[in-house]
């Protein structure tokens, strides 16, 4: 009972903590063109409640954070994370990434990917708009990519 009344709170601030990951539900459709369309609603629970559709909000001392992205593909192409998750996400602060990185805030000590799903950690170290690339490949190898972005304020370890 208390967890969970720990848990609620937790949910109203809307404020990740330590070891407690932000969850991402990434989904890809078929786009009227024909390409993906690419959208994503972000939760502090695997079951609770979206906190949000846009930018993901790491509120100032913030520890580092797992992040845990699970992909729903409705495009019939197959579509799962690169298996190399330094492949899978690229990051870099104010602008799209162009290449392989991190940013100076995603880690990928301990992380998963491949499949439907991809772990890594969000330092939370500066105040910055992170902008990253979730990586993607077809049943025929084409690589689709998606590209939102985190806030973080900064103030983690």
């Amino acid at each position: 009972m208390r967890q969970q009344q720990l848990e609620q709170k937790l949910d109203e601030r809307c404020e990740p903590v330590r070891g407690r990951p932000v969850f991402v539900d990434v989904y890809a459709a078929t786009g009227k063109d024909g390409g993906v369309d690419f959208s994503h609603d972000w939760r502090l629970r695997e079951t609770g409640p979206i906190k949000g559709k846009g930018p993901i909000e790491v509120p100032r001392g913030t520890p580092r954070s797992p992040i845990h992205f699970r992909l729903h593909d409705e495009t019939g192409r197959k579509l799962k994370f690169l298996d190399d998750a330094e492949e899978a996400i690229w990051a870099r602060v104010g602008q799209c990434p162009t290449g392989k990185g991190g940013g100076g805030q995603i880690e990928y000590d301990d992380a998963v990917s491949g499949g439907p799903t991809l772990k890594v950690k969000n330092a939370n170290s500066e105040e910055c708009e992170l902008h990253y690339a979730l990586r993607f490949k077809d049943k025929d190898g084409k690589v689709e990519c998606y590209d939102p972005v985190i806030r973080n304020k900064g103030g983690g370890p």
